[in-house]
């Protein structure tokens, strides 16, 4: 059972996991006494396991008796409850020996300069009584400035430092180390002395040098027992043959000081690295090539290398003088830009600074801010990686072969494909950017990948295989809370499109009764309504029984969900489940929350439009916008088309996603709609399923019953709207930036309210004359939930209303992407005084928008409406309620809540609601997913007081643009007159 956030361990603070060490999982930590990160390794275990316990005790022991800087430093050993051990340790940045030998053989320098520091660490810990047991590429990490530390001494004995007569002998029969780098000693479960480390330093070079071990190094590989380490008993083992002749082509004396440390008999070896660093020290002073004769005198020669020396000299300085200026010039611009979330840009000045400054601490800092250790494995091994970045180059770039371990990933956003011969490829997301939640970075992603690769012949062509488990609905809005034990199954990787829809009627899909077997009434009757605009059979949107041109690669939509029940039954499918359809297409993450999108988490401020088609004028093909895909490597879960899945729903079935229509909160909702419902937003992908369990077929129920609501009386309602009174104090208005269009300008504004900097946009329409009537906008949830600016929200809507006369205007609220709230922010209790106050300071802040429009001569104070979209709706009904200066309102896709009844009175809408004395006009879809019709808006609908009127169209929560251009101009044109030149 792995740590979560938050947990504590001493004086220690878990932050995030950093993988499996090998003795137990390791995290990120935070030591709040001394206010630093480290390294906790944790070690779980029964009381049984007393072995483990020794050596997870004895690495501690071992390392914290050494304090040497190529050693990874101990800070402390401590325990805690349910039998936990854990070590703090210094975390150590970088890359591992294993992964900089894989990109093959290093230069000599490198390797001797690596080599030194090595047998460096090992050389204190020899002093100091202590045998590594485990020298290899995989315990050596290499910092990005260069330094090496070994690491992981869970196998280290300590020899007693008062007898360096004294060796240890390891338990009888069995070898404790890694196969390939252990002493022909050691391996045979004998007495073991330094000369042992020596042995394993001896291959490790080799390895450097050459890219790979000696030959006479590499043995089978036995099944470990336990993760991350070989173990093997003597009787698994051969003694190895006389080694080889060395085929290495480096310098004499190296080739010699590996010949040495590589001797089958430890007496023939260094007895110890301290002998082997000494060397190894003394040729890198000498150099590799023997000294030439020369010719000229010794004198002349001396003063011709003084001189050159002294030329050399000055030049090196000066030129490492200014690339050491240009480096810390680098350092604050890379600041900036992580200041700006900027992170490739940042990565890049960081790593260009640390190679001329690699003991900055600034540099440092800003690269383990911008990376991350990441992982990625498969089952089986051995299968090539590719890894593309989300905003970076367009090519794939292949990284190595798994498994994976990439120490210093930029924290981006990657799409990941494992490919091996004869298996299926996967491609996955992997999400690690650094997440901002307004001024606060949440914790890092845990940045590990799991593949299971399966066989070509098992996976059906365009699926993906998602795994079974248990799995709860996780939505804003959850349509149910039973837990189902999915069984394994695949999902279609794109949804259905129109060339595979062209299929199945050219098949005569619609003609072959055996595939219609849930229609409620007779077969020649029910197909007389699956007809395209033609007459023949096919979706509503096509026509002469094929789709438009051009767009074969696109969604088929515009189906009800019998002709998709029946493409699935064609096909050899089904529908998903909205449980097999939500665990397909949502990224694992906390339950309920309404920023845990296909590929991850979605912080604000992010444009989530990159990647899913939302907002927009119509669907994308399947196949685009990769980068949006889901964690099981689905496309287009979030956005696109919505998609019919099979469970009942009323008045029909169900259908999930959200579409190019919708605002992004839809992804987490469940609509219900009649199954002969269709709509050019709706279409659906088909699951096959491999195994036994259940799918989560379950009907979907919902409650139909209308709650009543009553306000309170006109006393007690004079009383509470006074808590929305405010001092008409100077507003200190300014225009701070004007932006033209072809179509209008628009214009920021800031003005005080209370000591804050309020923010407003103006747009005023071109090529009519002032005085302009206005629509004051309330966005949606998108915008109050810091997913899409207001101007956005404004622009993609009511262009229309702009081109024909009307200015719009909007206030940036705080929580919008304009206005971030500050990390401390909670909203309050709505039960309490505080939320009161909370929503005060919001209505007056729009109300003291009202009030700078009155300042302005072009701007008809007389004719004003407000309009609000769903979540706008909510501050907007109090405004309306305490403000007299609208001559029109209208609201689109809104209710109230049940859980309403419990606010307190002075901001509770039940009470506001029928004090709407303006004209009042709602927009609502009849199978609205968000504000269902009949336990939400009906209540808001029948508390308000004439004139009001409704106009309800068979739809989803968003209406279609048409529609409601249509029905809002008309409204506006009605209540405020229509624009005249």
């Amino acid at each position: 059972m792995s740590l979560a956030a938050g947990a504590r361990l001493g004086r220690y603070e878990v932050r995030a996991p950093l993988g499996a060490g090998g003795m137990g999982e390791v995290y990120v930590a935070y030591d709040r006494d001394l206010d630093r990160e480290v390294a906790i390794k944790v070690l779980r275990y029964d009381t049984t396991e007393s072995d483990r316990v020794h050596r997870f005790v004895q690495e501690a022991k071992a390392a914290s008796a050494l304090n040497h800087p190529n050693v990874a430093h101990i800070y402390e050993i401590g325990s805690g409850e349910d039998n936990l051990r854990f070590i703090a340790m210094e975390i150590v940045e970088g890359e591992t020996l294993r992964a900089r030998i894989a990109r093959g053989p290093m230069p000599l320098d490198d390797a001797l300069e690596i080599g030194l520091q090595i047998t460096a660490a090992l050389a204190a810990a020899h002093k100091a009584g202590i045998i590594h047991r485990d020298v290899k590429p995989e315990n050596v990490i290499i910092r990005p400035d260069g330094y090496a530390k070994v690491l992981d001494f869970g196998l280290a004995k300590l020899r007693d430092p008062r007898d360096s007569a004294t060796v240890v002998r390891t338990q009888t029969g069995v070898a404790m180390g890694t196969l390939g780098y252990m002493a022909p000693e050691q391996l045979s479960g004998e007495h073991v002395t330094p000369a042992a480390d020596v042995y394993s330093l001896g291959v490790v070079l080799y390895e450097m040098l050459a890219g790979h071990r000696p030959e006479y190094a590499r043995l089978p590989s036995v099944p470990p027992r336990h993760p991350g380490r070989e173990t093997v008993t003597l009787a698994e083992t051969e003694r190895r043959s006389d080694r080889s002749r060395l085929a290495l082509d480096v310098p004499p004396k190296l080739n010699a000081i590996i010949a040495k440390a590589l001797a089958q008999d430890p007496r023939d070896r260094y007895p110890s690295a301290v002998e082997m660093h000494d060397e190894l020290r003394a040729i890198s002073r000498v150099g590799a090539a023997p000294p030439r004769r020369s010719a000229i005198p010794a004198v002349l020669v001396i003063a011709a290398i003084l001189v050159l020396i002294a030329i050399g000299v000055g030049i090196w300085f000066s030129v490492r003088a200014r690339r050491i200026a240009d480096a810390r010039q680098l350092i604050p611009r890379a600041e900036q830009l992580y200041a700006q979330r900027k992170m490739p840009e940042a990565y890049e000045l960081a790593t260009a600074a640390v190679k001329v400054l690699p003991d900055d601490e600034r540099v440092i800092d800003l690269i383990t801010r911008t990376t991350q250790q990441a992982s990625i494995t498969s089952d089986p091994r051995g299968a090539t990686v590719y890894m593309q970045r989300f905003k970076g180059p367009a090519a794939r770039v292949r990284i190595g072969t798994t498994p994976l371990e990439l120490p210093r990933l930029l924290r981006a956003d990657y799409i990941v494909t494992v490919e091996k011969q004869g298996y299926a490829p996967v491609t996955r997301p992997l999400s690690i950017a650094a997440i901002f939640a307004r001024d606060f970075e949440m914790r890092r992603m845990p940045g590990t990948l799991q593949v299971k690769l399966l066989p070509l012949s098992q996976v059906p062509a365009g699926m993906v295989f998602v795994g079974g488990g248990p799995y709860q609905l996780q939505g804003w809005y959850r349509a149910s809370d039973r837990l189902v034990n999915l069984r394994d199954f695949f999902i279609d990787r794109y949804e259905v499109s129109n060339a595979e829809f062209s299929r199945f009627v050219r098949d005569g899909g619609y003609r072959r009764p055996e595939l219609w077997k849930d229609l409620p009434s007779p077969f020649e009757q029910a197909m007389s309504r699956f007809h395209d605009a033609t007459g023949l059979p096919g979706p509503r949107s096509w026509s002469g029984g094929a789709p438009p041109a051009g767009r074969e690669n696109y969604p088929v939509a515009d189906v009800t969900w019998y002709e998709a029940a029946a493409f699935a039954a064609w096909s050899g499918k089904k529908l998903p489940t909205i449980y097999q359809w939500e665990r397909a297409g949502r990224y694992p993450g906390t339950r309920g929350s309404a920023t845990t999108f296909p590929w991850g988490f979605v912080p604000e401020g992010v444009d989530v439009t990159e990647r899913t088609n939302f907002f927009g004028k119509g669907p994308a093909p399947v196949d685009s916008m990769p980068f949006g895909m889901s964690t099981w490597g689905a496309y287009h879960m979030a956005g696109n088309v919505s998609e019919w899945v099979r469970n009942e729903k009323p008045p029909g079935h169900a259908a999930r996603g959200g579409s190019w229509n919708d605002a992004t909160y839809a992804f987490g909702q469940t609509a219900g709609f009649p199954s002969f419902y269709s709509s050019p937003t709706l279409g659906f992908r088909c699951v096959k399923e491999v195994a036994a369990g259940d799918a989560g077929d379950l009907p979907l129920t919902q409650d139909e019953t209308v709650p009543v609501y009553r306000s309170v009386d006109d006393s007690t309602f004079s009383e509470l709207r006074t808590k929305y009174d405010y001092a008409h104090t100077a507003l200190s208005a300014r225009v701070v930036e004007k932006r033209d269009t072809a179509d209008w300008t628009r214009e920021k504004i800031l003005y005080d309210v209370a000591g804050k900097n309020v923010i407003a946009y103006l747009y005023v329409p071109h090529g009519f004359k002032p005085p302009y009537q206005v629509i004051h906008f309330s966005p949606a949830g998108d915008v109050e939930n810091g997913l899409r600016t207001l101007s956005a929200s404004i622009e993609s809507k009511l262009a229309a209303h702009i081109r024909s006369g009307r200015a719009v205007f909007g206030v940036a609220m705080e929580g919008y992407i304009d206005r971030p709230r500050t990390t401390q922010f909670e909203e309050p209790d709505s039960r309490s005084g505080e939320y009161v106050d909370y929503v005060a300071s919001r209505v007056i802040e729009l109300r003291r928008g009202l009030d700078y429009l009155a300042t302005r001569p072009d701007i008809d104070s007389s004719r004003i409406a407000f309009e609000a979209d769903s979540a706008g709706v909510w501050a907007g009904v109090i405004l309306c309620a305490v403000e007299s200066r609208y001559k029109s309102v209208m609201f689109v896709g809104s209710g109230i809540e049940p859980k309403e009844v419990t606010d307190a009175s002075a901001a509770n809408r039940i009470n506001f609601v029928p004090r709407i004395h303006a004209p009042k006009f709602m927009l609502q879809g009849r199978y609205d997913e968000s504000t269902p019709y009949a336990t939400m808006f009906e209540p808001l609908y029948n508390l308000l007081s004439p004139p009001k009127r409704a106009v309800v169209f068979e739809g989803p929560h968003v209406p279609p643009l048409e529609l409601y251009l249509r029905e809002s101009q008309k409204w506006f044109d009605e209540t405020l007159g229509r624009v005249r030149n």
